[in-house]
């Protein structure tokens, strides 16, 4: 195999595809996920050694077992970065909160029910207290409504839609 702008060449057996290519570790931290180290190259135009990861052509890389091998390559900086995205990603998730295709036409229940959130801030909206909602569906925790009413203002016009369809049938 030929590497261009290489001081030295890493001969690579068929069975591994590269992976990532990342600035030399020391520490060794870059075994993950079951990659492999073949060698260090230096590049003529950058004497700052990297390593060449490759895996076995055979098994697939799920993205988790990727990230987990890019970790080590990142700054503080970029994992910052990168945690900044994951969150901002969930945001879009409620814990306790779930919208199965078919269930209850698609509209965000409480997890373990078929409650949906539209029917709980309705009830709300008509003078319920959380205590009678608790008393009416025994499966609900005191959880459940928190997660439901951060959920209705994070999706106020969501749930208003709904309210108004429901009403309309």
């Amino acid at each position: 195999m030929a590497t261009p702008n290489c001081t030295s060449a890493v001969p690579v057996p068929a069975s591994l595809q590269l992976v990532s290519v990342t600035q030399a570790d020391p520490t060794g931290r870059f075994q993950a996920a079951g990659l492999k180290e073949s060698g260090v190259l230096k590049n003529k135009l950058n004497p700052t050694p990297f390593r060449l990861i490759f895996v076995e052509k055979s098994k697939k890389m799920t993205a988790l077992e990727k990230a987990e091998a890019l970790l080590p390559e990142m700054s503080r900086g970029e994992k910052a970065q990168l945690m900044k995205w994951v969150f901002s990603d969930l945001g879009e998730a409620f814990a306790g909160i779930e919208k199965t295709p078919g269930v209850c036409g698609g509209s965000a229940c409480i997890v373990r029910t078929r409650i949906p959130v539209w029917l709980l801030v309705e009830a709300r909206n008509a003078g319920a207290s959380e205590a009678a909602l608790l008393k009416s569906y025994p499966s609900l925790r005191a959880e459940d409504l928190i997660n439901a009413w951060a959920y209705y203002r994070a999706n106020k016009a969501e749930i208003d839609r709904e309210i108004r369809e429901n009403e309309e049938v």
